[in-house]
């Protein structure tokens, strides 16, 4: 009852929204909420710099250095795609770590659910530390007051939707600020402003009860 309550919350948001002119947008997300749309292929090494995202997963401790265990992911660009936090090249204190679905990281005994996840790690006394992890595709970031603030694109299986959200990066993790898009199958529709707030907060405890977030 409960989720069938909160899928009409969500429709009927929409749908006075599409009555009022413009505060739906079909085409896509707001270009002022995203700065950047990304997506990655996991099929090319651009934006992989070698000696020092190897030197990153060789610390971590997730995968195989050499393609010599074949249930075991590889450490390469076919697997993993790191970005930074902070500037464009800062890694030292922390960065995001994207990986392919399905595959299997050292010292697990079964493979990742299938969908991308998505790590985030900063230097915490000499020591990498996970702060946050998500199971979604990250498909946008922006430039935020302490870092790059990111988009991502999470699946509610049981809405039978996908939704744009928004972390915020507060210096030490990303912590959930909105709903930007959600999308049914028909195109990407953006909520009305004045129940924004209370749908987000709606959609963000849905999130967090499907596990999406760990």
């Amino acid at each position: 009852m409960m989720k069938k309550l909160f899928y009409i919350s969500i429709l009927l948001s929409v749908t006075i929204a599409c009555k009022s002119d413009p505060v739906v947008d079909e085409g896509g997300i707001d270009s002022v909420v995203v700065a950047e749309y990304q997506t990655t292929t996991f099929e090319d090494t651009i934006g992989f710099k070698i000696d020092r995202h190897l030197e990153l997963l060789d610390e971590l401790n997730i995968c195989e250095m050499v393609d010599s265990f074949p249930l075991v992911a590889n450490c390469s660009a076919d697997n993993f795609k790191i970005i930074p936090i902070q500037g464009d090249d800062e890694l030292e204190s922390g960065f995001i770590l994207q990986t392919k679905a399905g595959i299997v990281l050292k010292g697990a005994n079964k493979p990742l659910p299938p969908v991308r996840h998505i790590f985030v790690y900063i230097r915490e006394n000499g020591s990498l530390t996970k702060v946050n992890g998500f199971r979604g595709d990250l498909i946008a970031t922006q430039d935020g007051e302490k870092g790059k603030d990111i988009v991502l694109a999470l699946y509610l299986k049981e809405d039978e939707t996908l939704f744009h959200c928004l972390y915020k990066w507060d210096g030490e993790r990303y912590s959930f600020e909105s709903v930007v898009g959600l999308d049914w199958g028909d195109g990407v529709k953006t909520l009305k402003e004045d129940t924004k707030d209370s749908v987000s907060n709606d959609i963000y405890n849905a999130i967090m009860d499907s596990k999406l977030v760990f």
